[in-house]
C-alpha cells in the first residue's frame, strides 16, 4: 500500500491554528495574570532564577538537538530559551516599551504598555519556533507531514457483507482505512464487499472491475487523511487490486459454507485479507467444540487458500508461543492482547 501524498495547503492552515492558539493562549495567560504573577510566583522575581530559565532551555535545545529519535523537537527548546532569555531581558532593562511608544498619559494606558512588553518574549519563542520548523509549526506536531493517525483505523459492522453498503459508505466516508465483512459465505458477498468500498471507476481505469457502488462525500475523510479530494480519490481504491490504493478489504470466513466456497471467494479482485479470529463461528457451523481437530483442518484450509492466492491471512492467538508458530506457518495478521504480542517477540525477536 502507499503512502499517502501530504495537502500542503491543508497542514498550513492547520499550522496556522495551532499558531494562532498557542498566541491567543499565551496572551491571554500574561494578560490575566500580569498583576499577580510576582504575588503567585514570588520566585519569579529571582535574579537566579530569571537567568536559569534560560540557559536551562539551552542545555536542553542542545541536548535534544544531538539526539536521534527526539531530535524533531529542539526547535521547540530552543523558541523557549529566547523566549525565557528576552524575558530575562525585558525584567533586567525594566519596561522599555514606555521609551518607544508615544507617553501614557493613563494608567490604564501604563498597564497597557506593560502587558505589551510581558508579551513580546511569547511573541518571540513563537515566531522563532515557526521560522525553525520551516514556516509550518504545525510539522513538528504533525511529523508525517499530513493529518493521519499513526494507525490504520478499521471497524467491523452487524450488516453482512452483500447487506451493509450503505453502513460501508458512511464508514469510508469518515475517513476509515478498512473494513472487517461479517460472514461472507459466498462469492457474490464477496462480490459485493468489494463494490461498497470501491467508486465507480473513470473511463480508461486500468482496474475497472469489480465496478464500485460507493457514493461520494468525503470530506471528513480528506480531512483525517491530509489529502485534496483528488488526491483521497485516487487512494481511496482497493489494495492489492489497485497498487496505489489505500484501503483494505478484509472478509471473515464463519461457516461451512464460506469454508466450502473459499476458492471462489479468494478470487474475488479485491479482497485483500481473510481474519478467521477464534474460528468460534466456524466450529459452531461445524457443530464440533473449540477443541476439535476438525477445526485446527479448517484453520488449515483457509491458510491455504489465502497463500494460493496472495491474500493475507488473519487469526486470534493467546500466548506467545501460538503467535510464533502462527507466523511460521505463514499468517500475516495476528490479533492478541499486548501482553501475548511482547511474549511472541521476546521468543522470536524478528516475529514483528
Amino acid at each position: 500500500m502507499t503512502s499517502h501524498v501530504s495537502s500542503v495547503s491543508r497542514d498550513q492552515r492547520v499550522s496556522q491554528i495551532v499558531l494562532f492558539g498557542l498566541f491567543l493562549i499565551g496572551g491571554l495567560s500574561i494578560y490575566l495574570l500580569g498583576n499577580n504573577w510576582t504575588s503567585m510566583f514570588p520566585t519569579n522575581t529571582s535574579t537566579v532564577y530569571k537567568i536559569s530559565l534560560p540557559i536551562i532551555f539551552l542545555i536542553l535545545a542542545v541536548a535534544l538537538h544531538w539526539s536521534k529519535s527526539l531530535k524533531p523537537y529542539w526547535p521547540i527548546a530552543f523558541a523557549l530559551f529566547i523566549g525565557a532569555f528576552a524575558n530575562w531581558l525585558n525584567w533586567t532593562l525594566g519596561n522599555w516599551l514606555k521609551y518607544v511608544l508615544p507617553m501614557a498619559s493613563t494608567t490604564a494606558e501604563e498597564l497597557m504598555i506593560d502587558k505589551l512588553s510581558q508579551c513580546i518574549p511569547v511573541v518571540l519563542a513563537i515566531l522563532v519556533l515557526t521560522r525553525l520548523s520551516g514556516n509550518d509549526l504545525g510539522s513538528i506536531f504533525l511529523k508525517k507531514g499530513n493529518l493521519q493517525p499513526n494507525v490504520a483505523l478499521f471497524a467491523r459492522f452487524p450488516p453482512e457483507a452483500d447487506e451493509g453498503a450503505w453502513v460501508v459508505k458512511q464508514a469510508l466516508d469518515i475517513g476509515l482505512m478498512g473494513v472487517i465483512f461479517n460472514g461472507v459465505d459466498t462469492r457474490a458477498q464477496g462480490l459485493a464487499a468489494v463494490q461498497s468500498m470501491r467508486y465507480p471507476q473513470l473511463k480508461g481505469s486500468r482496474y475497472f472491475e469489480p465496478a464500485g457502488r460507493r457514493g461520494a462525500a468525503p470530506t471528513l475523510a480528506t480531512w483525517l487523511w491530509g489529502l485534496s479530494t483528488d488526491e483521497y480519490e485516487r487512494h481511496a481504491d482497493l489494495w492489492p487490486l489497485n497498487p496505489a490504493g489505500d484501503l483494505l478489504a478484509i472478509v471473515m470466513i464463519e461457516s461451512v459454507e464460506g469454508l466450502k466456497n473459499l476458492n471462489d471467494i479468494l478470487s474475488v479482485p479485491g479482497i485483500g485479507a481473510v481474519f478467521l479470529g477464534n474460528a468460534n463461528d466456524l466450529r459452531h457451523s461445524m457443530g464440533v467444540p473449540a477443541d476439535a481437530p476438525e477445526v485446527e483442518a479448517a484453520r488449515q484450509t483457509i491458510l491455504k487458500g489465502c497463500l494460493a492466492h496472495k491474500v493475507a491471512c488473519g487469526i486470534t492467538v493467546a500466548s506467545g508461543a501460538e503467535m510464533v508458530k502462527r507466523l511460521n506457518e505463514g499468517w500475516k495478521m495476528i490479533r492478541a492482547t499486548v501482553e501475548t504480542i511482547r511474549d511472541g517477540r521476546a521468543l522470536q525477536p524478528n516475529a514483528g
